[in-house]
């Protein structure tokens, strides 16, 4: 099944030929800031299943931590897709696909916003150490 989805001004689309890996609520203080929310959900992508359809003019790319990249629109600002250096793994907000999908776990929940509590069933893990076993099986 694959998965489309695009950026708000929708100049840049983008497709997943393969189903996410993993869907993650990231807790992650640079994931918080960059979505301006509590929380950003994620999906985990095989990098050979991500391809931008249209608008490769419109990306910008800012290296928020070392070794990892996220990807704007140079439009609309729209923070659309994160990736690791090695492209183990593209990271996809999951609000801008087509498709809807739910998370499975928290990750970083080690650096969540102070004020928030988590109060689903959902696996916790304090860094993403269950997410990195889980994505090389």
């Amino acid at each position: 099944m694959s998965h489309h989805g695009s950026c708000l001004c929708g100049g840049i689309k983008f497709e997943m030929s393969k189903a996410p890996a993993a869907v993650v609520n990231c807790h992650c203080s640079i994931c918080r800031d960059s979505h301006g929310a509590t929380f950003a959900t994620q999906g985990i992508f095989p990098a050979e299943s991500f391809s931008v359809k249209e608008g490769e003019d419109k990306i910008t790319e800012y290296e928020s931590s070392t070794d990892f990249f996220r990807v704007f629109c140079k439009s609309c600002g729209s923070h659309v897709v994160n990736y690791p250096r090695n492209r183990m793994f593209y990271s996809v907000a999951v609000n801008y696909l087509e498709e809807k999908i739910q998370p499975e776990m928290h990750i970083w929940v080690g650096s969540k916003a102070e004020w928030y509590n988590i109060n689903d069933s959902l696996p916790q893990d304090e860094k993403m150490d269950k997410l990195m076993a889980k994505l090389q099986g």
